[in-house]
C-alpha cells in the first residue's frame, strides 16, 4: 500500500494535464502530476475529490491497521501500519438536460453498483442498479456508467460526461489479524471540455487542473518505530488550498 519510492522532482516546464488518482492509502496524484498523501480527519468522514459545474465525486475515508503484503521487502521492518483507505465513493451527476443521478459504489459489491434517478421537472426518483451479468451500463442524456467485467469479476465502474471520466476500482488490503478488507481507489481524467470550462474545478483533486506544473505535497516516510509500527499523518500540506477539513462533506455524500 505505501508507495515504494517518493515521487519525483517536479518538472522544469508545465505538463498537460493528466488522468490523477487515490489509492491505498491514500496516495494522491493530481491532475499535473504532484504527489501526497491523505489521512483524512476521522473514522467515516467524506471529504470531496473533484466538485466540478454538474459533477461531484467523492469517497469515504476509514481509519485501519493493515500490513504489508511479504512480497514487499518493507514488510520485515514493517510490521503494523496505523493508516487509512477510502471505503465507498460517491459520484453526483447533473445531466445536459438537468437530470440528476447519485452513485455509489461499494468494493464489498463489487459486480453490482447503486444508483439513484431525479428526473428534472416533476422530481421523482427511481433506483438503478447495475450488475455486471445483468445490466452492465446506464446512459442518460450525455452521461455514460458502466460496470466493466472480464469472466464475471468486476474491474472498474466508469463513469463519463461532457467534461470528466471517473474510474472507481475495487481493491483489498490485509488487517494485522489477518482478514482480508475491501477498498477502493478512483482515477479522475479531464476531457477537452474541463480545461476550457470558465468555472475552475475544485476538491483534494480538482484544484489542480489548473496548476502550471506539479505541486507535491507531505507524503508518508513509513519509517518504523521500535516495535515496527508507523502511524501515517499526512494531510496534503503543502498540494491543496487550506486545510483538509475544509473538504469534509457533512450530510449526504
Amino acid at each position: 500500500l505505501p508507495p515504494s519510492s517518493p515521487p519525483s522532482v517536479p518538472p522544469s516546464s508545465p505538463p498537460s494535464s493528466t488522468g490523477a488518482s487515490a489509492r491505498a492509502d491514500v496516495h494522491m496524484t493530481g491532475l499535473r502530476e504532484g504527489k501526497f498523501d491523505i489521512r483524512g480527519k476521522g473514522h467515516g468522514k467524506v471529504y470531496a475529490l473533484l466538485s466540478a459545474p454538474g459533477l461531484a465525486v467523492n469517497a469515504k475515508i476509514e481509519f485501519a491497521t493493515f500490513r504489508l503484503p511479504p512480497s514487499d521487502p518493507r514488510s520485515v521492518a514493517l510490521k503494523k501500519i496505523h493508516g487509512s483507505v477510502m471505503s465507498e465513493a460517491y459520484v453526483t451527476v447533473r445531466t445536459s438536460n438537468g437530470n440528476l443521478f447519485f452513485v455509489e459504489y461499494n468494493p464489498c459489491t463489487p459486480t453490482s453498483a447503486y444508483l439513484m434517478v431525479t428526473h428534472k421537472g416533476d422530481d421523482s426518483s427511481k433506483e438503478v442498479w447495475l450488475d455486471t451479468s445483468l445490466a452492465p451500463s446506464f446512459d442518460m442524456d450525455n452521461v455514460h456508467v458502466v460496470l466493466k467485467s472480464t469472466g464475471g469479476k468486476a474491474l472498474a465502474l466508469s463513469m463519463t460526461d461532457a467534461a470528466w471520466n471517473i474510474t472507481i476500482i475495487p481493491g483489498s488490503y490485509r488487517l494485522v489479524t489477518g482478514i482480508l478488507k475491501r477498498r477502493v481507489d478512483v482515477a479522475i481524467s479531464p476531457l477537452p471540455a474541463a480545461a476550457t470550462n470558465p468555472i475552475a474545478p475544485h476538491g483534494i483533486i480538482g484544484q489542480s487542473l489548473h496548476d502550471k506544473s506539479a505541486v507535491h505535497g507531505k507524503v508518508d516516510d513509513y519509517i518504523p518505530d521500535p516495535l515496527g509500527e508507523f502511524t501515517t499523518s499526512a494531510q496534503g500540506e503543502g498540494a491543496i488550498e487550506g486545510e483538509i477539513d475544509n473538504y469534509e462533506i457533512v450530510g449526504d455524500p
